[in-house]
Parts: C-alpha cells; structure tokens; sequence
C-alpha cells in the first residue's frame, strides 16, 4: 500500500504577518536617570546595588531602563549607596551622553 503525503492546503501555507516590532518605551514619566552608568563605573551588578538599597534585582534593571520611576524614597536610597546628590542621578531633562561631555571638554 503506497500512501501519498498530500501538501496542505494552499491557506495553511500563508505567511501570517509578525506584529509590528513596539517601540522602546521612553523613560517612565519622563524621568531620565543614571544608575547604570554609576553601576558600572564602580563594577557593581545589578544584585549588589540591589541588595544595597533593599530591592529585587530586577526592580534596578527596570529603573535603569526608565520602566519605572522610583519613589522618593527609593531614589534617596540609591543616591546615598553611591554617595552622590539626588540629583546627579535622577533628571527631567535628559542626560548629556559622555560622548558629548568629553567633545565639549577637547574643545575647551
């Protein structure tokens, strides 16, 4: 007995189209911050300020990425593990990249 396997049918072939890729969202309530990068600079992971300031370690990774604004008190916690003013951390505006500041810095 010679079975034949028979293809699908044409409308089982179609190509669904992906959605569309969703935009990175911007910083949460338009809070800019730089916790990564003061992380980094003192080789730091996301555990270890974590553990620091008393939080999970994905809430850094969501703050990092503006998923989330701290609260106030969060915030000064943060601040004060990297003994630096609030606002050396936190902005409304967004930051000037290190690229920039480094170029002004050359030019001066």
């Amino acid at each position: 007995m010679n079975r034949s396997i028979s293809s699908p049918a044409p409308a089982a072939r179609r190509h669904r189209p992906h959605p569309a890729p969703t935009p990175r969202p911007t910083p949460c309530m338009g809070l800019f911050n730089r916790i990564g990068l003061f992380r980094a600079e003192r080789g730091w992971t996301r555990k270890a300020l974590a553990e620091r300031v008393a939080v999970n370690p994905q809430t850094i990774g969501f703050l990092e990425r503006g998923d989330y604004a701290p609260s106030l008190e969060l915030a000064m916690k943060i601040a004060r593990a990297f003994d630096v003013p609030i606002e050396i951390l936190f902005s409304f505006e967004p930051f000037e990249t290190i690229s920039t500041m480094l170029q002004a810095k050359i030019e001066a």
